[in-house]
């Protein structure tokens, strides 16, 4: 199975396929599509029915498929496993402070140009922050920085595997998945245009991510402006959401 794969779901590598088609597709062309990515046909007919059956797609005529009008899928963060692991470790160590783990390949289905990062990111809250971060530089051979700055980020991250370790803002937008606290999309839009192990995807890359992710995903705006209110970037997100010409009303 490819790296893609295993950060998306099979259902997500669907819809995202079928949201490019309006009028509809066939099943050996999805099936075709999703070959690239290792997804058995076995695997793919199983979640075809399931996702018929929720109401995400219909049927038009036998082995034709749409998605269904007006539907917006619930961005998920998937956990890959080492996130899994390690995320179990850390509580495990700290089972008493909020601490977040994810991977920024998630970001793949919103992101027109994919560039060759490979960064896990740690969340804590404030008073456990020195802690954790010692605790996570003791347990992995891995590069790990402390809200860096972009020029630590530049020379001595390219090419490498890393973490990254920030306190956690109060009252961040934050779900579980798969036993993993992962941040909600309102989170991670903000946190893009404030971070600076973000960097790569500011400018015209962070349009086309907002435009996808409000065209294509459901977004509490009220949840993304609260927070955003919070790290002092509101207006540039509602900036970014007029000029993308996106209602900025809310849920």
């Amino acid at each position: 199975m490819s790296y893609i794969c295993s950060v998306m779901t099979i259902a997500q590598h669907i819809t995202a396929f079928a949201a490019g088609k309006e009028d509809g597709f066939l099943k050996s062309e999805l099936s075709n599509a999703l070959a690239s990515f290792g997804v058995p046909s076995s695997s793919m007919d199983k979640t075809l029915q399931r996702l018929v059956r929720s109401g995400r797609l219909e049927v038009l005529e036998r082995g034709k498929y749409r998605i269904r009008g007006g539907f917006k899928q619930h961005f998920m963060i998937q956990p890959v496993e080492d996130n899994k692991a390690l995320y179990r470790q850390l509580k495990g160590e700290f089972p008493l402070l909020d601490i977040s783990v994810w991977d920024v390949s998630a970001l793949m289905p919103l992101m027109h140009h994919i560039p060759n990062v490979k960064m896990t990111l740690v969340y804590v809250e404030k008073d456990g922050f020195r802690d954790v971060a010692d605790t996570l530089e003791s347990m992995t051979e891995q590069l790990v920085f402390r809200s860096p700055s972009r020029n630590e980020l530049v020379h001595l991250a390219f090419g490498r595997d890393f973490i990254v370790i920030r306190p956690l803002i109060s009252q961040s937008p934050l779900t579980e998945t798969n036993g993993v606290c992962v941040p909600k999309i309102e989170k991670v839009l903000v946190d893009i245009l404030c971070d600076e192990e973000f960097y790569y995807l500011q400018g015209s890359e962070t349009f086309y991510i907002y435009e996808t992710a409000m065209s294509d995903y459901t977004i509490n705006t009220k949840t993304l402006f609260r927070y955003a209110h919070r790290r002092g970037v509101a207006e540039k997100i509602e900036r970014i959401i007029k000029t993308n010409n996106h209602d900025t009303s809310g849920e």
